[in-house]
C-alpha cells in the first residue's frame, strides 16, 4: 500500500463555530499538506484523519490542489471512515481516465493540499 507523508500537519482553518442551544450544524475545517509516498496502491492511498475531535464526525476530504502535473485527479474516495486519495490519469488522446496502476511511481513526491470538514449536530 502506498503511503503519504503530512508535509504540514493538519490546522484548523476556521473560527471555533458557536455553540447552538437548538442543536444546530457546526463544522469545522483543517487544511494540511501532504506528500504522496514512493508507490501507488490500486484503490487509493489512505490519508491520516486529521484530527479525533470528541462530537464531530468526518464529513469530507477536499482535494485542493496537487502538483501531479496535466491530466492526473487526485480524488476523495468518499470514505469517511478509511479516507484514502484515488489517482486518475488521462491517456491525453481518448479524454477517458483510467486509475493509475498498482505500484506505479509516477506520484511519488506528489504534492497534494487537502481540507479536512468535520460536522456536529447532523
Amino acid at each position: 500500500m502506498g503511503t503519504i507523508v503530512f508535509t504540514q500537519a493538519p490546522i484548523e482553518s476556521s473560527e471555533p463555530p458557536a455553540t447552538s442551544r437548538g442543536g444546530g450544524v457546526r463544522v469545522k475545517n483543517f487544511l494540511a499538506t501532504m506528500t504522496m509516498g514512493a508507490t501507488y496502491a490500486t484503490g487509493g492511498d489512505t490519508v491520516t484523519a486529521a484530527a479525533t475531535i470528541t462530537g464531530y464526525d468526518l464529513f469530507a476530504v477536499e482535494v485542493i490542489s496537487h502538483n501531479a502535473g496535466a491530466g492526473i485527479d487526485v480524488v476523495w474516495n468518499h470514505n469517511t471512515s478509511t479516507p484514502k486519495l484515488i489517482a486518475y490519469d488521462e491517456d491525453g488522446t481518448s479524454g477517458i481516465a483510467a486509475e493509475i496502476s498498482n505500484a506505479s511511481s509516477a506520484l511519488a513526491a506528489v504534492v497534494v493540499y487537502l481540507r479536512y470538514v468535520y460536522v456536529a449536530g447532523i
